[in-house]
């Protein structure tokens, strides 16, 4: 049973997460700041993590003097992370492991779709130019959506004979009512389809636009309502605007190239479930799914470092779960997975729902969706590691910020507990404790640090607090939150960074 309730716990941290050589391998080319052992801070790392995560008030500047806060701040999350490697607790936790097995490989895939995808994409100045021409347009479109492709194509024949008959043709499979309408500009998310025929043309007023194909037996007819323009009038707006659409048609033309590669992948694999055990499942989980987002996020840590107050609100949850561990949920080209196999690959990758937002009745088909998708992903990430990727530079890097920032909320928790025990609860006080803790880490690891402050005053970060998310993957967080956990600017410590 004991062993059971950790496999339970997977299926409860997916829960809270959906929705939601040296270590760092530092190439040849990285400016580096700072050196903590065999860890480093590149340039790079120091403006992702400054850029892409909130800062604290007292370094949320622009200056020099707020650049030096987060280099310190920065190094004394590397400090605290070496101070918790020492613990046993974290060496056992297979929450952890787990997890950080999950943030690799998601880089890993992120490395295949970079090499196999975009890196193939070229685009034609013709195609550049068309887009730049059309991208500043809004579209009012009226649309339906037809599930049989014979019928679609004769409503569309009938509707470009007779443009006015577009509405009377809608009866949106058997439900009739007012045509849906929408906006669409070129940053909206659209298919592909709908984005080309809008943005590769020019398609004139009233026109109807289809059938288009969007999904398996589901296409789509349009009609051009109106439109409005936003013309790129300065040289700085020009530009910007040619650097997105290069931007949106390489990822656009990368995903096509990447879709078909993993269809290659998947081609002759069969995925099957049993109807009994799926259904028991979806009963159990699609309560605890269906909660908002930011209630799931709150189980993340609290799940990591087994705090009571997650395990009391879960205890119901994994009951029911541990009765049906053992049971048969799937078969994967002819391998069975238990509901227990299951929860042991939600801790490495978290479902990822096609629809963020649902009902209740629509659960458990998107919930079907999700794993396969997650499955898909499996045999992807078997390529990448057959590819040599979990030893790509950007993967080590990736997988070492993720432990270190880890370690030090593990080692920044146990110092809160320390000295919320002694009755300190005064924010100055706290802070003070925290300064003088850090200045003890640098000071006995001094003969291990390395600084070169230097290339500081040529790093440019704005003074915008941001949190910087990623659509449709299972770890969406791009970087962890920001090391708050020292004030000091002054750098008088450690040695000069030898170049």
């Amino acid at each position: 049973m004991k062993k059971l309730n950790k496999i339970a716990a997977c299926l409860l941290l997916a829960v809270a997460i959906a929705g939601c050589g040296a270590e760092n391998d530092a190439d040849e080319t990285s400016v580096i700041l700072a050196r903590i052992g065999d860890k480093a801070i590149t340039a790079e790392d120091f403006t992702r993590r400054a850029e892409l995560a909130v800062r604290p008030p007292y370094c949320q500047n622009t200056t020099a003097t707020d650049k030096r806060i987060i280099l310190n701040s920065l190094i004394a999350e590397k400090l605290m992370a070496l101070e918790a490697a020492k613990n046993d607790t974290l060496a056992g936790n297979e929450n952890l492991r787990l997890y950080l097995q999950g943030r690799r490989e998601q880089t890993m895939r992120e490395v295949l779709f970079t090499n196999i995808a975009l890196k193939k994409v070229h685009l034609d100045s013709s195609t550049l130019e068309t887009a730049f021409r059309f991208a500043g347009r809004t579209y009012r479109v009226a649309y339906y959506t037809l599930a049989d492709s014979l019928l679609a194509a004769q409503a569309a024949a009938a509707a470009r004979t007779n443009p006015e008959s577009f509405e009377s043709l809608f009866d949106s499979d058997g439900a009739p009512g007012e045509v849906p309408q929408r906006e669409i500009a070129w940053n909206t998310p659209a298919h592909d389809a709908v984005h080309s025929a809008l943005f590769s043309g020019d398609p004139g007023m009233g026109q109807v636009i289809g059938p288009l194909q969007i999904a398996t037996n589901r296409y789509a007819l349009l009609k051009i309502l109106d439109w409005r323009e936003l013309p790129a009038r300065t040289e700085t707006e020009k530009q910007r605007r040619r650097r997105e659409i290069i931007r949106d048609l390489q990822q656009r033309r990368a995903q096509q190239i990447y879709r078909q590669h993993v269809a290659d992948i998947m081609r002759g694999k069969r995925l099957q479930f049993v109807p009994d055990t799926f259904r028991k499942l979806v009963e159990i989980v699609g309560p605890h799914y269906l909660k908002t987002f930011a209630e799931r996020r709150k189980a993340i840590y609290r799940q990591f470092w087994q705090d009571s107050t997650y395990s009391e609100a879960t205890n119901a949850l994994r009951t029911d779960l541990d009765a049906i561990m053992d049971e048969p949920l799937l078969s994967v080209d002819g391998t069975t997975w238990s509901v227990g196999d299951f929860a042991r690959h939600l801790k490495i990758h978290p479902l990822v729902f096609r629809k963020r937002d649902m009902a209740k009745t629509e659960f458990a088909e998107q919930y079907r969706l999700a794993i396969a998708d997650m499955v898909q992903d499996l045999y992807v990430t078997r390529e990448a590691y057959k590819k040599g990727y979990d030893r790509a530079p950007e993967v080590r890097r990736t997988e070492a910020m993720w432990r270190d920032n880890l370690y030090f909320v593990f080692q920044r928790n146990a110092l809160l507990q320390t000295l919320a025990r002694q009755g300190m609860a005064d924010a100055d006080e706290l802070q003070h404790r925290f300064d003088a803790y850090v200045d003890s880490l640098q000071h006995a690891y001094s003969d291990r640090i390395e600084i070169n402050p230097s290339p500081l005053d040529s790093i440019r970060i704005t003074a915008r607090g941001m949190f910087v998310v990623q659509q449709n993957v299972p770890f969406p967080t791009v970087v962890p939150s920001f090391p708050a956990i020292t004030t000091k600017q002054r750098l008088d410590y450690g040695k000069i960074l030898k170049k």
